[in-house]
């Protein structure tokens, strides 16, 4: 996928715009992590193109699965409330440790966190604050 946005995307290809992060469900959806080394350029408008030109370009070469363009954030946790937006997060806690992350979101986000496939994942009872993804 990385040698098909750099094939679509100039800035890639250059090295303006690097891909930091990728997660795919094959078939389904992509999200990648997007940075630039450039302050001027906008690195998930670039990737995207005029009226979604550019990432249309690479969606009709994975046979119409969904890529999400994320801004790629150091900070972990800002990383993973980019990554699930739509959905407002209230909490994000990084276990280091054990390499682990627990995702607190307000009951009516948590469709959008999780997303339409994510519906049969086993999720936590409520708690007051919300549910954990």
């Amino acid at each position: 996928m990385v040698r098909l946005f750099a094939q679509e995307v100039p800035e890639v290809y250059e090295g303006v715009i690097e891909i930091k992060a990728c997660a795919r469900d094959p078939g389904s959806r992509a999200k990648i992590g997007v940075i630039s080394n450039d302050s001027s350029i906008d690195p998930v408008g670039a990737c995207v193109g005029m009226r979604g030109a550019r990432v249309q370009a690479v969606v009709g070469e994975l046979s119409g699965e969904k890529i999400d363009i994320i801004p790629w954030s150091f900070d972990d946790a800002t990383f993973i409330v980019n990554a699930l937006q739509p959905a407002e997060v209230s909490k994000v806690v990084l276990d280091e440790d054990e390499r682990r992350v627990e995702v607190v979101v307000a009951d009516d986000q948590f469709p959008l966190a999780i997303g339409r496939r994510g519906q049969k994942c086993v999720s936590p009872p409520s708690s007051p604050a919300g549910r954990s993804t």
